[in-house]
């Protein structure tokens, strides 16, 4: 007898002995075993995706987002380091090439907890460090801190960096998400 022929009479054996073992099985036992629906929650909610946590995702994390490969993850990441943290998930059009559809899509999958929103600190930091904020540029950054010099703290507030002409309306609305 040949490797394959033994084979095939070995499975026959096992097709035939597994239905005899299920009519050997009587409907009391049927019933008193629970089913795989009776002990596992099947419901609709238990199969839907798992939100991604925005600022705490690696590069691997983001590829399960829908529209994101290793190029957007990569951007994602490089502009979440430069914001310190992402405050709303809108904020991710701001990453050139992810338009409004790109993030429709994006929307459902991605989260935003209160307690990951932090950016760097602005009314301590010098100048150098401040212009790596997306919000800010080299010249905004100086202007703060010559705005701290020669102000009180009391008026260190977005809207009187806006009305001091320091930063533009766009860059305090942006700032506005992570101060006051």
């Amino acid at each position: 007898m040949t490797g394959v022929a033994a084979l095939i009479l070995l499975l026959t054996g096992f097709q035939v002995a597994l239905l005899l073992a299920r009519n050997i099985m009587t409907e009391a036992d049927r019933e008193a075993r629970p089913s795989v629906a009776d002990t596992v929650d099947m419901s609709p909610e238990c199969f839907a995706p798992i939100p991604i946590n925005l600022n705490r995702a690696d590069s691997l994390s983001l590829l399960d987002i829908p529209g994101i490969g290793p190029y957007y993850a990569s951007r994602i990441l490089r502009y979440r380091e430069r914001l310190g943290a992402f405050a709303v998930t809108e904020q991710l059009m701001e990453i050139r090439g992810i338009d409004y559809e790109k993030y429709k899509r994006m929307a459902p999958e991605i989260v935003i907890l209160p307690e990951d929103v932090w950016t760097y600190d602005i009314w301590t930091l010098p100048a150098d460090s401040i212009s790596r904020h997306p919000y800010l540029d080299a010249y905004s950054a100086k202007a703060i801190v010559v705005f701290r010099e020669n102000h009180p703290r009391s008026a260190w507030k977005i809207d009187s960096l806006l009305e001091a002409g320091v930063i533009s309306k766009r860059s305090a609305n942006g700032l506005k998400l992570y101060f006051e």
